[in-house]
């Protein structure tokens, strides 16, 4: 592997650390990073929360050590896997996990003598408690309801391809229903990005985009208070806030596009709920459902699928993205 540096240089302001403060953003097909090459000593491969990645990607960091100049360097980047001529983010994130296992195995081998050390400074050995005999094997990658399984990041991104395209089809077309469109597009981008349910979708109001004090730069969008939530038997609707995370900083700009120029072309008037039709109404359960289903179909996906599991897939890429589970 070679690291070609560009002709024109991309300046950056220098600093005596890695701002370990930063934020870990995971994109679609790979994780934001940075190969850092300080004067005088090795290049590191550092995810933008400082996690030490090289023992991961060796071979990016030997290939830094050769190829770059012994100065202080810092490249900003995306780490991927090229696999069959596409990104496959299934495989990074495969080869990150089996980097851990490796770690635990190693730690844990008496021959490296790190047990006798821990012994030594600690009191205590470090075991590995899960093996292969002692942990159920899955039959498959989900063995839920097939219709809520979580989709996969190839997934998530057909189905709001698809829905961005139909917004195009429709305008190319002269149709009437480009609004409507693009009103779903962002619809079913907001349900993922904040694992929204059918009806705490439907039943948002303007005055659920609040802020978040401590991420100021998110504006009234950093949390979506929910007020609709999944209730107890006889019980009322809970309520829940939920905080935009910077995994999904995305959705700020679409909320704020929405809000600010595409709603107002509805005239909903003194309607206060977010998402409305072109009868000046709220968006009913059943057109939510529709909105998915016509992405679903354009995407190719199964048809078994349901809205449910946008929910599914938020939980799940949360905790690929380190969220306590």
């Amino acid at each position: 592997m070679t690291i070609t540096v560009p002709s024109d240089s991309i300046l950056a302001t220098p600093v005596e650390s890695l701002p370990h403060a930063g934020v870990f953003e995971p994109k679609w097909n790979g994780f934001r990073s940075w190969v850092a090459r300080p004067t005088g000593g090795p290049a590191r491969v550092v995810s933008r929360r400082g996690t030490n990645l090289s023992d991961a990607f060796a071979d990016i960091a030997r290939a830094a050590d050769r190829d770059l100049p012994d100065v202080d360097v810092l490249l900003d980047g995306e780490l991927v896997v090229w696999h069959d001529g596409k990104l496959a983010f299934d495989l990074l994130q495969r080869r990150m996990n089996r980097t851990r296992a490796e770690f635990l195995e190693f730690v844990t081998d008496p021959r490296y003598g790190w047990p006798e050390t821990c012994r030594e400074r600690v009191g205590a050995v470090p075991r590995q408690l899960l093996h292969e005999w002692n942990t159920v094997r899955h039959g498959s990658d989900f063995e839920g309801r097939p219709e809520r399984r979580p989709l996969s990041y190839d997934e998530v991104q057909a189905l709001f391809d698809a829905a961005d395209g139909r917004v195009e089809s429709i305008r190319a077309t002269g149709r009437k229903g480009a609004l409507a469109a693009h009103r779903d597009a962002a619809l079913l981008k907001v349900i993922y990005a904040f694992g929204l349910r059918r009806r705490e979708a439907a039943r948002l109001e303007l005055v659920d985009l609040r802020r978040n004090p401590r991420i100021p730069a998110f504006g009234r969008c950093g949390t979506l208070f929910v007020r609709w939530g999944k209730a107890s038997r006889g019980g009322p609707p809970r309520r829940r806030t939920v905080l935009t995370v910077p995994e999904m900083d995305w959705v700020v700009p679409l909320i704020e596009q929405w809000v600010e120029e595409l709603r107002p072309r509805f005239s909903p008037g003194a309607l206060g709920a977010l998402w409305v039709t072109e009868r000046r109404s709220r968006i009913s359960l059943r057109g939510v459902d529709e909105a998915f289903a016509r992405a679903r179909s354009a995407a190719g996906l199964a048809p078994e699928l349901e809205l449910h599991c946008l929910r599914h897939s938020y939980v799940t890429h949360l905790i690929e993205f380190g969220y306590p589970a």
